[in-house]
């Protein structure tokens, strides 16, 4: 149950990069936000994206009970293509 936290804290970062750079932008007239907004959007998305990913529940493909290939659909592939001669 940690995964909740990571992906709080990861947005929380984002936000914080965000109101970052537009503080930067009203302080200066550079195109580039510095390196340390660049960092913090880094980690906060990384975390924000292991959080998210710790949370999800995955069977197992043995145990969800499904069998693959059940219908005729994988069967053939028909096209328009003409046969090519020998």
């Amino acid at each position: 149950m940690l995964s909740h936290p990571i992906t709080i804290l990861g947005g929380l970062l984002l936000l914080h990069a965000a109101y970052s750079t537009v503080h930067y932008r009203t302080l200066s007239a550079t195109v580039t936000p510095p390196a340390d907004v660049i960092i913090e959007v880094s980690i906060g998305f990384l975390l924000a994206l292991l959080g998210s990913i710790s949370s999800l529940s995955l069977k197992d493909v043995r145990e969800a009970g499904v069998a693959a290939f059940v219908g005729r659909d994988f069967d053939t592939f028909n096209h328009r293509q003409r046969p090519k001669r020998k």
